[in-house]
């Protein structure tokens, strides 16, 4: 078996989308990858693969070269359709990939998948072709879909590489399978040329090419199966692991909501009694203020009308006081006017005596007046309404008129 270090390019543009090969032209390559990539490592342990995504604005190294067939089934899951293919970049680059490999016995190859139009000068691509051929690289084309389009350039590209038939040209016509045609291309496994892979890997016969078919499409078949439940187990495990955290954070958050809802249930019911307990007692409040002002209120009435009551027993024991005084200062100045009027003959004279005697009675009141308005001050001055010096004036007044009648 030949030793051998060898970068796979995949065409990965938006032509890969058509359905012109089951289940699309990305699938389609993806699997005929896969069963490449095993092949070449049952074929030769030491052998050494990388693979390159052709289609964007720039190539991209996916995975550089090396002996594990599972980086490149990992790296064909992270692949997505984008751009155009840039064939001249992507063999250049993979050129270098070569010529940095750690075995310098590996010989060298490059496989390229073309599914979309090449759009790349024919000029620089003999150029390329010449690089190649004088570095001893070995390339391989396999074109689908756009085979008759890239026909012409991509043949021509391949004769100027190949050096003692070490290159080759693959056409898949749409509607067949890209694995089970590549599995007639020994060269693409072992490097090793001849009629079939099995003559090429032990010299046997059909029915052994056969079961070697079988065997290297069902382990790669088992390869993508084992990867696919590896990555529904790890989706399900991280699935897991985000539900537990969920729920571990959702709980403390209920116990914490549970918790508050608790204490805001707490301190609605002790506002609630203060505020009762406030209400009722602003209410006893105005009703003891209410009530005061009332019992004030009647109190003070009480209080004035007792006082009124005072006053007015004190005035009328005074007027009483002062009227038993006038009579008895008129019965003592009667008892000579009876005895004068027994002595007097005509009734008429004696009502000429009376009125001067009671022009002096009043004569009398006057002067006490006059001499001692203090105590008619002390009189008059509690009882309301009373003006004790208008008092005086009227009486002055009345004294006056009296005087007047009496000299006319």
């Amino acid at each position: 078996m030949v030793l051998e270090a060898g970068i796979i390019c995949l065409d990965n543009s938006e032509w890969s989308r058509n359905g012109d090969y089951s289940p699309n032209r990305l699938e389609a390559q993806k699997e005929a990858i896969t069963l490449i990539a095993n092949g070449r490592m049952g074929a030769n342990r030491e052998n050494s693969n990388g693979l390159i995504a052709m289609g964007g604005k720039y190539p991209d190294v996916l995975v550089t070269l090396s002996p594990s067939e599972g980086k490149i089934i990992t790296a064909l899951d992270k692949i997505n359709i984008t751009g155009k293919v840039n064939i001249l970049s992507s063999i250049r680059i993979a050129q270098l990939g070569l010529k940095n490999r750690q075995n310098r016995n590996q010989h060298q190859r490059i496989i390229v998948f073309v599914g979309s139009p090449v759009e790349t000068e024919k000029s620089e691509l003999m150029k390329c072709a010449q690089i190649l051929k004088k570095n001893n690289i070995a390339l391989d084309i396999i074109s689908f879909g756009e085979i008759h389009e890239n026909e012409e350039i991509l043949s021509d590209f391949i004769n100027a590489v190949n050096n003692n038939n070490n290159s080759h040209y693959i056409e898949i016509p749409p509607g067949y399978n890209i694995s089970d045609r590549i599995i007639s291309c020994p060269f693409l496994f072992s490097g090793e040329e001849g009629d079939s892979f099995p003559q090429m890997a032990s010299g046997g016969g059909d029915d052994d090419f056969d079961g070697l078919a079988m065997v290297l499409r069902m382990s790669a078949l088992e390869a993508e199966e084992q990867k696919k439940k590896q990555l529904d187990e790890a989706k399900k495990a991280s699935l897991a692991n985000m539900d537990v955290d969920s729920n571990n954070d959702e709980s403390p958050n209920k116990n914490d909501n549970e918790e508050e809802e608790e204490e805001y249930d707490d301190d609605d019911d002790e506002a609630m009694q203060i505020a009762l307990a406030m209400s009722l007692q602003s209410n006893n409040n105005s009703e003891d203020n209410k009530e005061e002002p009332k019992e004030e209120a009647m109190e003070d009435d009480e209080d004035d009308e007792e006082e009124e009551e005072e006053d007015d027993d004190e005035a009328m024991q005074i007027a009483l006081a002062m009227s038993l005084q006038s009579n008895n200062n008129s019965e003592d100045k009667n008892e000579p006017e009876e005895d004068e009027e027994e002595a007097a003959p005509p009734p008429a004279f004696s009502l000429q005596k009376k009125e001067p005697e009671k022009k002096k009675a009043s004569d009398e009141v006057q002067d006490a007046i006059e001499s001692n308005p203090d105590f008619l001050n002390s009189v008059f001055a509690d009882l309301p309404g009373v003006d004790p010096n208008s008092l005086v004036d009227s009486l002055k007044k009345e004294n006056k008129k009296d005087d007047d009648k009496s000299d006319n």
